[in-house]
């Protein structure tokens, strides 16, 4: 299932995960004094609310994602190419890669799978340094109930954004084995030679 999801997210990541850089952009060059002033959560808030706008404003541009009806902080992914869609809202993360929200019901309701595969619920979800110097990172994820089914990142830091200033797009999440932010199910396999035995890895 996770395969599924990531094989239909990961062509629209520099897309997804774009609202979320021009938004910590704005936060930083636009509103500095609520680094000062206001408490974390306000800071969050505020930058939820920035993400959002530039999600919308980017989205309007593409048809294959657009905001779903009837909330305003969700969005679906259509490819085309597939019969699934993947509806993902944007959050802050903890330093578990959780969530960052009161557990309501329409929260747990929200993490439920669609019984018949038609469409898969994500997160996409981003975490901020403790000094607000920095955005830390951007991952997709995949929560059910407090735990993360799995956590896949699509931004890795300001040493992320720079390496990538002249790039048109980030390479995909298939070609990232080797990063630093590999998938961590492939460390955890050993690797086998012809004989069926685990290799040494020389």
């Amino acid at each position: 299932m996770s395969e599924e999801i990531l094989d239909l997210v990961t062509p629209f990541a520099v897309e997804i995960r774009t609202p979320v850089l021009d938004a910590w952009d704005e936060f930083q060059k636009r509103y500095p004094q609520y680094l000062l002033d206001h408490k974390s959560r306000t800071r969050f808030n505020l930058l939820h609310d920035l993400v959002i706008k530039f999600a919308k404003r980017r989205f309007d541009q593409n048809p294959k994602i657009f905001k779903a009806k009837g909330h305003c902080d969700e969005f679906i992914l259509s490819p085309g190419n597939s019969n699934s869609m993947v509806i993902f809202r944007y959050k802050k993360l903890n330093q578990r890669l959780l969530t960052c929200n009161v557990k309501t019901r329409a929260q747990k309701e929200y993490r439920e799978e669609d019984m018949f595969n038609c469409y898969h619920k994500i997160f996409i979800g981003y975490q901020v340094d403790d000094l607000w110097t920095k955005l830390m990172s951007i991952h997709l994820t995949k929560e059910s109930e407090s735990r993360n089914i799995w956590a896949e990142p699509i931004f890795g830091g300001p040493e992320d954004r720079q390496a990538n200033l002249f790039k048109p797009e980030r390479p995909t999440i298939a070609q990232e084995l080797d990063s630093p932010f590999r998938r961590k199910r492939d460390e955890d396999k050993p690797a086998h030679g012809s004989d069926g035995q685990a290799s040494s890895g020389i």
